[in-house]
């Protein structure tokens, strides 16, 4: 990280920030996983491609509990 100049490498960092704000915040930050805005441009493809105007999320608030504690916390 900046503070501690070392690299990091991540499969977390969902949050668009740590893209938006990488050479200010987070120059030494890799994420090698998925992050919001990759998960959302699919869907606003599919969304655009249908002409689909409304949307409802069906979750399960308490799912794999067995896993970890929230898992599925939104």
């Amino acid at each position: 990280t900046k503070y501690w100049n070392i690299p990091i490498l991540t499969p977390g960092a969902l949050a668009v920030d740590f893209g938006t704000q990488k050479q200010t915040w987070f120059p030494l930050l890799t994420r090698v996983g998925i992050h919001m805005k990759s998960l959302f441009q699919p869907i606003l493809y599919t969304l655009n491609l249908h002409h689909w105007r409304k949307v409802k999320l069906l979750y399960i608030q308490n799912g794999f509990s067995e896993v970890l504690d929230r898992f599925c916390h939104l």
